[in-house]
């Protein structure tokens, strides 16, 4: 069977596991075995990772199709096609888009702690932006699942 090149996951899944990476988040940042700085790109990865689903599962809920992508940029246009208000959230998703699997493959560019304070106030702002707090509400009550409030970094 052909794969397709079209995201299959419906909008409460999409969130789902959305939601599932800002668990990630919390409980990465929380754990104490590992050296901070060795964490820093996971805790940025799954941030746009969250951002990623979200984006889609709005883009689906609106009756549109989704390419299977990861950049953040292009699923926001998509997402502005659909409702223009999405324009303010650009600045966040392109700070993001820096965050996505290339960091996976690279310790060039170390993150930093300063890095981890941006990407999770850019997850933050996305994640309780009205249209996506709304498919988070509705898509944890559809799953049964309480949503994550807010991921909070100490800086100090």
């Amino acid at each position: 069977m052909p794969k397709s090149d079209y995201v299959t996951e419906t909008q409460d899944e999409l969130f789902d596991k959305a939601e599932r990476d800002m668990m990630s988040i919390d409980i990465i940042y929380r754990d104490t075995m590992y050296p901070a700085d060795r964490k820093h790109d996971i805790i940025c990865f799954h941030a746009t990772q969250a951002v990623e689903k979200f984006l889609k599962g709005y883009i689906i809920a609106n009756g549109r199709k989704v390419k299977k992508i990861h950049n953040l940029t292009v699923l926001l246009e998509n997402a502005i096609e659909i409702d223009s208000s999405f324009k303010q959230i650009v600045t966040e998703c392109v700070l993001l888009n820096q965050y996505t699997a290339e960091i996976k493959y690279t310790t060039r560019n170390p993150i930093t702690t300063s890095d981890i304070g941006r990407a999770l106030s850019a997850l933050k702002n996305i994640s309780n932006f009205v249209p996506i707090k709304s498919l988070r509400d509705l898509a944890s009550k559809n799953q049964k699942y309480k949503i994550i409030a807010e991921i909070t970094v100490n800086k100090g």
